[in-house]
């Protein structure tokens, strides 16, 4: 739910969350872990207000530092890698001893598993509800420093394949989470720009991927490369 654009500037409650520290005191979702998005409460056009007096939507994705491989396996090497990054790099290879998408149930978030022509879940009955698909998609990522291994997330890889999970599973007949379809494959040798962000683990997951930016050449201007009409030569006689 947090994964599509349209959240960015809107509030979210959270609940059943882990606290720890890695530098600083942060948030971590748990199997329980529930979202609201504009919940409602009375105190929610509050917290919209007080949080726009904040730091700028587009100071915070402006603040987000563009990395080679190299510098960033650099600071992995250091443990100074923690945080958000932006790097543009092209897969390179897909791990195919693992799968390439999994699925969640619908009530608790917990994984569901696939018992003959549906899916179970340890804890609920779904037998009436779809359960939800989600990407994730392990790779090596490439630039011209280095290489690295990586996770695509749910996000990243709809970024990419422009075909939502459960279609590319469903409408799509790709059932066989150890088979990769086509559409995946294909994405190998493309660059992309990468929003990536370090774990507490040193692993790197990658949450959105976007089309490089190119700077376009600037359009001539017609008066300045016209080639210009050389002037008759004049002679001179006297009569």
């Amino acid at each position: 739910m947090i994964q599509t654009e349209d959240i960015i500037g809107k509030v979210f409650a959270i609940t059943a969350t882990t606290v720890t520290y890695f530098n600083k005191l942060q948030l971590e979702s748990t199997t329980s872990t529930t979202i609201d998005i504009n919940p409602p409460i009375p105190d929610l056009q509050t917290y919209v207000n007080r949080f726009q007096e904040l730091v700028p939507l587009a100071e915070q994705r402006a603040s987000l530092n563009h990395i080679t491989i190299a510098d960033l396996k650099k600071k992995i090497y250091n443990k100074t890698a923690q945080g958000h990054y932006t790097c543009t790099a092209t897969i390179t290879e897909i791990d195919n001893l693992r799968t390439w998408f999994y699925v969640k149930c619908p009530k608790c978030g917990k994984r569901a598993y696939p018992e003959k022509d549906r899916f179970v879940c340890l804890d609920d009955d779904i037998e009436e509800e779809e359960p939800i698909f989600m990407y994730c998609l392990n790779a090596k990522i490439t630039d011209n420093t280095d290489s690295t291994e990586v996770v695509f997330y749910n996000e990243a890889l709809n970024d990419i394949v422009k075909v939502s999970c459960r279609d590319m599973v469903i409408n799509l007949g790709n059932r066989n989470p150890k088979v990769f379809p086509d559409k995946i494959t294909s994405a190998k040798g493309i660059p992309k720009l990468l929003h990536i962000a370090m774990r507490n683990d040193n692993s790197i997951g990658v949450n959105k991927a976007e089309n490089p930016k190119t700077i376009q050449p600037a359009t001539p201007d017609p008066k300045k490369t016209a080639t210009k009409r050389p002037l008759p030569q004049l002679s001179v006689v006297r009569v």
